[in-house]
């Protein structure tokens, strides 16, 4: 899938129709690279080359936060100068060390509307920031819905300058899809993990498929549930053994939805190849909320399947938000009268779920936080 393109240049009026386009396709792709095995670095590689397109002449960056939580470390940004990357790559997260490292010591967005001049730029690296044609930038911190700090999206500008209202809304929307590749690749590292020790011992499984921030039930070969991990038992506010009880699918998923996947359901399981499809979970307050559900199986040495994997991923606001597309290519007369048929055909599938056969790979966005606004050096919001 190819993403939105805009001509070079026009980096300060890009719109919210190509923002809620751009976010659409690049969570697409980022899923589609994701299930086809590819790297970390490549995938948020793309995302950055994807946002260089638009907001030319400025650049992107992209920093992983290291396990011990006290350095940063560039893991993407096809234009970023080679001098710069290496030069950051040894500094201390602190609230006065530099754009991206007090971005996330504060985890909040910080703008430098001038690299010469603003303090918080360590002096050791402004010279360098200058001759590479650094003058202004801003870095928005990626966090996940506990507040944890994964990384840092960053824009280099070659200008001095505030970033406009667009400027903002785009890094936004570039940390929810950064953030969605991080935890999805980090959740199937996880779970190739969890499948790869299967054997060893079920305590240790279950404290590996806890520590996956998705959620995850494990199906015995026929498909009833055998367990379940601590994000799928506060999500449905259920126990271990009423995941395990009769009607546990009767319980959590919409009754229309059981009835439209039976058949389809029931052939995929006398199989051996992963599969998926869009059901509505219910979440403990009572809410149904759409859900894509993989399921993946552990096939033991005779080829037969010993247990299916299902993880569940939130895709309620990926559908609302192809819905309010949708509708606004259809108020903008980009689609043609005389395809009156086919875009009903569109919106009708905007609105309902894909059923998706054993062979059929459908992939869907996914929920990520949005972080909060709040900006230490952001002049703007104190006009």
């Amino acid at each position: 899938m190819s993403l939105p393109k805009i001509s070079n240049g026009r980096s300060r009026r890009i719109g919210e129709r190509t923002r809620t386009e751009w976010l659409y396709a690049a969570e697409m792709e980022t899923l589609r690279m994701i299930t086809q095995g590819a790297g970390l670095t490549d995938i948020l590689n793309h995302v950055c080359a994807s946002i260089d397109r638009l907001i030319f002449p400025s650049i992107t960056t992209i920093l992983l936060m290291d396990p011990d939580g006290l350095r940063l470390r560039p893991i993407a940004g096809p234009k970023v100068p080679q001098e710069w990357t290496r030069a950051i790559s040894s500094v201390l997260v602190d609230p006065d060390a530099g754009l991206c490292n007090t971005a996330a010591a504060l985890k909040t967005r910080v703008i430098v509307p001038d690299v010469a001049k603003e303090p918080i730029w360590l002096e050791a690296y402004r010279d360098l920031a200058l001759t590479l044609g650094i003058r202004a930038g801003w870095s928005q911190p990626i966090l996940t819905k506990e507040n944890q700090v994964l990384g840092t999206f960053a824009v280099y500008s070659p200008e001095c300058r505030v970033p406009t209202d667009d400027d903002l809304a785009l890094i936004e929307a570039a940390g929810h899809v950064t953030l969605l590749a991080i935890e999805r690749q980090r959740s199937h590292e996880a779970l190739t993990s969890a499948l790869a020790d299967a054997r060893k011992s079920e305590t240790e499984l279950r404290r590996m498929t806890d520590a996956v921030a998705q959620s995850i039930v494990v199906l015995n070969p026929d498909g009833k549930a055998i367990s379940a991990n601590r994000v799928a038992l506060e999500y449905t506010g259920l126990s271990l053994e009423e995941v395990q009880a009769t009607g546990f699918r009767e319980r959590v998923f919409h009754p229309d939805d059981i009835a439209r996947l039976h058949e389809t359901r029931l052939r995929a399981l006398s199989g051996t190849m992963p599969f998926e499809n869009e059901q509505r979970v219910l979440r403990a307050d009572g809410q149904y909320r759409w859900f894509l559900i993989q399921y993946k199986p552990v096939v033991d040495d005779d080829g037969h399947v010993a247990c299916w994997y299902a993880t569940g991923t939130d895709i309620e606001d990926r559908k609302r938000r192809c819905i309010v597309l949708l509708a606004a290519l259809l108020r903008g007369g980009m689609v043609p009268a005389v395809k009156n048929r086919r875009r009903q055909h569109v919106s009708e599938r905007a609105q309902r779920p894909v059923q998706v056969g054993v062979n059929e790979r459908r992939m869907e966005g996914v929920e990520g936080p949005d972080p909060e606004h709040h900006v230490r050096r952001d002049t703007r919001q104190q006009q």
